[in-house]
């Protein structure tokens, strides 16, 4: 990813424009794609000594009407 598609994703986030979720590896093989990494246990714990994935999909909006709703 470039730098410039990364700071644009960053601004769309924190604006809530978008919202990361978490996706199964399925997801990004019927993409024809995956990653050479191991998967990510522990995505808001302790941090990895080294790089790990965490399969996810940008979906609109801030993700916290998704979160209401569940309450």
């Amino acid at each position: 990813m470039s730098d410039e598609l990364g700071e644009a994703l960053d601004e769309l986030i924190r604006a809530g424009r978008i919202h990361l979720v978490p996706a199964s590896r399925l997801t990004y093989l019927v993409d024809g794609g995956s990653m050479r990494l191991p998967l990510a246990k522990r995505p808001m714990g302790k941090p990895y000594k080294k790089p790990h994935w965490l399969p996810c999909c940008l979906r609109p909006g801030s993700g916290k009407e998704v979160a209401a709703a569940k309450r």
